[in-house]
């Protein structure tokens, strides 16, 4: 690129004094005026400020394994209930499935676009980044575990960001089902099952909340 403007600016010298010897031996004087029109250039303003809305939604499979996305109150609901699975012919702990069967994942599908209504299409998990956080003080990190973030650039400016949730430290990141059947029964592992499970149904109905940001991405 340098040769090439280099280039350039030595044709222009040349064309100039061509122009200076064909000229030298006449002296040609008249006053003039001229009128020139010119226009503005003016560069375009872009609002690349951003918006984003969005929704917590449930995955499903139609029968040809399409994916079917749907939105309503329990797509936002984390179950940590009884295991799709038991099998167990020697379990001790069981459970009767009245309740909630066991749902740790849920999803939230965003929607950016910039002010100037454009779909934002070329972001990660650089620049969305989610804070999962629980203030209701029967929360206990040892029985429920906050949640992993994976985001999933689905095109046209949408994002899936998955939250998976765990069991706590108390369980071994396993179901209760899972965690207490692997061990040996006795009255004091029961009692602590018991107690355990207990204070997980303190944490019925409570919320957590979902920090989401959103960066431009840097060029």
């Amino acid at each position: 690129m340098k040769r090439k403007t280099l280039t350039l600016t030595l044709s222009i010298l040349a064309c100039l004094a061509l122009i200076g010897v064909g000229f030298a031996s006449w002296i040609i004087s008249a006053d003039t005026s001229t009128t020139a029109q010119g226009s503005f250039i003016v560069d375009t303003v872009t609002d690349n400020r951003l918006e984003a809305t969005g929704r917590w939604i449930t995955i499903t499979k139609d029968s040809g394994e399409n994916e079917v996305v749907t939105s309503d109150d329990n797509s936002a609901k984390v179950s940590f209930g009884a295991p799709a699975t038991m099998d167990k012919t020697d379990a001790w702990l069981t459970n009767d499935k009245k309740g909630t069967t066991e749902k740790l994942t849920v999803v939230y599908e965003l929607t950016v676009k910039t002010k100037g209504e454009e779909f934002v299409s070329n972001l990660s998990g650089d620049e969305i980044t989610g804070i999962v956080s629980c203030s209701d003080a029967t929360y206990d990190p040892k029985y429920v575990a906050l949640p992993t973030l994976t985001v999933t650039n689905k095109g046209n400016g949408i994002y899936y960001l998955q939250l998976d949730f765990d069991w706590g430290t108390d369980f071994g990141g396993k179901n209760p089902y899972v965690y207490y059947n692997e061990k040996e029964y006795s009255d004091a592992l029961a009692q602590e099952a018991f107690n355990k499970l207990t204070a997980i149904k303190a944490l019925n109905n409570i919320t957590f909340e979902f920090k989401i940001t959103v960066k431009n991405k840097t060029k």
